[in-house]
């Protein structure tokens, strides 16, 4: 169909392009407050005991899986502005280095979980990771899980569900 009768539709149904549009602004808007709401929780955990120095003495790969984490939240909605400014090229080159991303921040993720975990149960102290660790875990594997699904469905060509599962 030519796009002039998309856009000048006298139906008055959205075009194509107005609904792509809105689109655009809907992921990268909803990109922007799932960053957010996981940079407010990262201040309250890690970034404001570190600043204050009250954040108790830990080793590297912590700090790895901190920066890795707050290196995501703020992709994220990099990627999905991006797109939606049609840097496609960008946003495919940063996307391929993502994976080299989200593969330390599983594997951090993993080890500050089992660290963390083995101290609770050590020492009875921080419940939160023994209660929560499976929750936690389960987070993780959730969170692979839909990437690597957007992954694929990137890879083969289903843009619709790769900008979804995202």
């Amino acid at each position: 169909m030519p796009t002039d009768v998309l856009l000048n539709n006298p139906a008055g149904i959205p075009s194509i392009a107005r609904r792509s549009r809105s689109d655009q602004r809907f992921y990268a808007g909803i990109a922007v407050f799932i960053s957010a709401i996981g940079l407010s929780g990262f201040w309250f955990s890690y970034f404001g005991p570190n600043i204050s120095q009250t954040y108790p003495p830990a080793g590297f790969p912590l700090h790895l899986h901190g920066w890795s984490f707050f290196l995501w939240l703020v992709l994220y909605p990099v990627q999905a502005m991006l797109t939606g400014s049609r840097h496609i090229a960008l946003h495919r080159t940063r996307g391929k280095l993502s994976v080299l991303l989200v593969a330390l921040m599983t594997l951090t993720g993993l080890l500050v979980l089992s660290v963390r975990s083995a101290e609770a149960a050590r020492e009875g102290e921080p419940l939160i990771w023994l209660l929560y660790g499976p929750l936690f875990l389960a987070n993780l594997m959730l969170f692979v899980g839909f990437y690597g699904a957007s992954v694929y469905a990137a890879m083969t060509g289903r843009l619709q569900a790769h900008k979804r599962l995202m």
